[in-house]
C-alpha cells in the first residue's frame, strides 16, 4: 500500500495474491528488525526481531500486556539458511564461559 499525502488516501500498488499456504514447520518466526549474520559463503544466521502483529487487534491493552513475551523472538532460538540446499534448519546454541576457553576465567587469576 502507499499513502497518498494530497489525498490523504491509501492505495494498492498490487492486488494481493492468493492467501499464503501454512508455513513450513522448518521455516523462522517472521520478524521485524531481525538480524541476519553471514556464516562463511553459504549460510545466513538469522535470529531476533519483534512480532508486532501479535500484539492483536485492539492494541496495547491490560489484556494484551500479559502476553509481552510473544511479540519478540528468542534469541537462543536462532536458525540458518542454507542457500546451497535452498533450506531452513534449526541451530543449536551452545551457551558456556568464554573464559575458561580463553583463559579468563577464575582459573587463569590463580596462576
Amino acid at each position: 500500500y502507499v499513502l497518498e499525502l494530497r489525498e490523504m488516501n491509501w492505495s494498492m500498488l498490487v492486488n494481493p495474491g492468493p492467501p499464503a499456504s501454512p508455513a513450513d514447520p522448518d521455516d523462522p518466526p517472521w520478524a521485524v528488525a531481525s538480524t541476519l549474520v553471514p556464516l562463511g559463503n553459504r549460510q545466513l544466521l538469522y535470529m531476533g526481531g519483534c512480532m508486532p502483529h501479535r500484539v492483536g487487534p485492539a492494541g496495547l491493552t491490560i489484556n494484551s500486556m500479559r502476553h509481552w513475551r510473544e511479540w519478540y523472538v528468542r534469541l537462543d532460538c536462532p536458525v540458518v539458511y542454507d542457500c546451497q540446499t535452498n533450506s531452513w534448519g534449526p541451530r543449536d546454541v551452545l551457551i558456556n564461559s568464554l573464559g575458561s576457553e580463553l583463559g579468563t576465567g577464575a582459573e587463569a587469576l590463580e596462576r
